[in-house]
């Protein structure tokens, strides 16, 4: 289907619903003011489904079969709050013309004020409740794909799919798991299993919203197959455009917290996922699922580790798909050294004045390698990257100060070399507000710090952290050698702000010391001092349980 965009024509208690195409729309009004109807043609509705699978497939409806339809507005009865909730939609065949007609006849709506529209299939009696109605199918656990009528589009509405679909398939290292004994689950950031109409919603004031509330994170998938007969696990999830936090509307969107599932060898594998999977073009949502979207992704084992890669992302129900395609990304060693040589130049330059506007930089050959938006850069690896050619220049850092984004889609940095005799080792020398290193991988990370100043620091991902956040990171092949006078930390050597969380270090630190306690220890070198009125540094799930540390305490 090239378009699932559908409309929706009033004409009295008569709701039409016809495909985008170029055929003639026939409206018509019913002889009586009485009842609710629904009029949907076979090209465009085609919603014979069961919860969890696409209300737009082939085998249209049948006798006795029963939509759910939700409105914000449109109840005419004195004693509601003007909401339609869970409203009964029976198929009547005998009263279509020219597509399905569902007619509820004991309702007494208005059509031509009913506000935001959402349906679904099959209908589910007493989905609804105090708390909100639920957006799962009893039956089967799937998410019902319910359909959004929102937009005003001449004559009428436009409808769409209200939530998106992941469909991930196992690669190498996934695929030999036994029938039936593979488990796809996916957990969301935020509990998302009911939607409810709310009353003056704060985004716009008066009248009457949808918001997604509930207790469910977790969404199992189911496994289909697709036409080269390959196994897929699919799932839809809710999200709508935004996310109602109780007590304002928020722009922090519903995201993919990780995945889990079995490898082949009976491991069950925990995969936290890069916000480059789910973005098309717009990064300023960091990773936000969309609605009416479909995110394909594969996992896989390459060098023996666990990855996600995604491919391009579709609008559910048409063939045209939409592509990730970048004009700008890190793609090798030599463009590595040229972006952080670069960089290092840039941050100097404005690190105490105002940053240039888009318009001044904007033939900045910083954009080769990422994009700039308000006034800060986010930078992209394209592709493993082999540093080892860097490593015949000694460097203590290859950046020196890191106050923007670095995403690097589960790509891997490897055969990093840092030194130093008489300061500082890191990755990154500071990271600061903005900082921020995401979904990285590095492998063979080699790091000596023979400085005998009393407060040098040495660490892998930074030498110092003061703010900004590392996340979704994993460091293999860890070798730290260090004069016992430096405070060394597997992460950092000193932090005093910030974030670092959902991360993991292998490796051996020899040498060095640590004063750090309770759930910095290790991790970091010195114990956090954050200055007066600060908070105190984060660190949430790190696993270091794989490091070898012989230090100084």
């Amino acid at each position: 289907m090239k378009n699932f965009w559908n409309h929706i024509y009033v004409a009295g208690l008569l709701l039409m619903v016809v495909a985008c195409s170029c055929d003639e729309v026939e409206t018509y009004s019913p002889e009586t003011s009485q009842g609710l109807r629904i009029t949907a043609s076979l090209r465009s509705v085609r919603s014979r489904a069961t919860g969890g699978v696409s209300m737009m497939n082939e085998k249209g409806f049948g006798e006795n079969d029963t939509i759910g339809l939700f409105s914000s507005s449109g109840n005419l009865d004195a004693d509601s709050d003007g909401k339609l909730v869970n409203i009964p939609m029976k198929f009547d065949h005998s009263q279509g013309q020219n597509g399905y007609v569902f007619v509820n006849e004991e309702i007494n709506a208005d059509v031509n004020n009913l506000g935001e529209v959402y349906l679904y299939y099959p209908y589910r009696k007493g989905i609804e409740s105090e708390e909100g109605a639920s957006v799962i199918d009893p039956v089967n656990g799937r998410v019902f794909d319910f359909l959004h009528a929102q937009q005003d589009y001449g004559a009428g509405y436009a409808f769409f799919h209200s939530f998106c679909q992941l469909k991930i398939k196992c690669g190498e290292g996934f695929d030999k798991v036994p029938e039936g004994k593979q488990k796809v689950t996916v957990r969301l950031d935020k509990a998302a299993d009911k939607m409810r109409i709310i009353d003056n919603n704060p985004r716009g004031g008066k009248g009457k919203d949808f918001e997604l509330i509930g207790s469910q994170k977790d969404f199992e998938t189911w496994q289909e197959k697709d036409a080269n007969g390959i196994s897929v696990y699919t799932v839809i999830l809710p999200c709508f455009e935004l996310y109602y936090n109780s007590s304002n509307w928020t722009t922090y969107f519903i995201k993919v917290d990780y995945i889990t599932l079995y490898d082949n060898d009976g491991n069950l594998q925990k995969l936290y996922l890069s916000h480059d999977l789910f973005e098309d073009n717009e990064h300023e949502d960091r990773g936000a699922l969309k609605p009416g979207r479909i995110f394909p992704l594969t996992v896989r084992m390459e060098n023996l580790k666990p990855v996600v890669r995604g491919g391009n992302i579709l609008p559910w129900d048409t063939y045209q798909d939409i592509t990730v395609s970048r004009e700008y990304g890190i793609y090798e060693s030599s463009q590595f050294d040229d972006w952080r040589l670069r960089y290092n130049e840039f941050v100097t330059e404005y690190a105490t004045k105002e940053r240039p506007s888009f318009e001044e930089i904007k033939e900045h050959p910083l954009l080769r390698y990422g994009r700039y938006i308000n006034k800060r850069w986010n930078f992209y690896l394209a592709e493993d990257i082999d540093l080892s050619s860097l490593s015949a220049s000694t460097t203590s850092a290859y950046i020196i100060h890191l106050c923007d984004t670095l995403s690097g889609a589960n790509h891997t940095l490897s055969n990093i070399s840092l030194q130093s005799n008489i300061g500082n080792t890191g990755f990154v020398g500071i990271i600061s507000e903005g900082g921020c290193i995401q979904d990285v991988r590095f492998s063979s990370f080699f790091v000596d710090n023979f400085a005998t100043t009393s407060n040098a620091l040495c660490g892998t991902i930074a030498a110092q952290m003061t703010g900004g956040t590392v996340t979704n990171c994993r460091l293999s092949g860890i070798s730290i050698h260090c004069n016992s006078d430096v405070f060394t930390g597997i992460f950092a050597g000193d932090m005093t702000g910030g974030t670092i969380e959902y991360s993991t270090f292998q490796g051996a630190v020899m040498g060095g010391k640590s004063e750090a306690t309770g759930i910095y220890q290790n991790i970091i070198g010195k114990h956090p001092n954050p200055p007066a009125g600060g908070e105190q540094p984060k660190v949430d799930n790190v696993d270091v349980t794989n490091m070898i540390i012989n230090n100084s305490k």
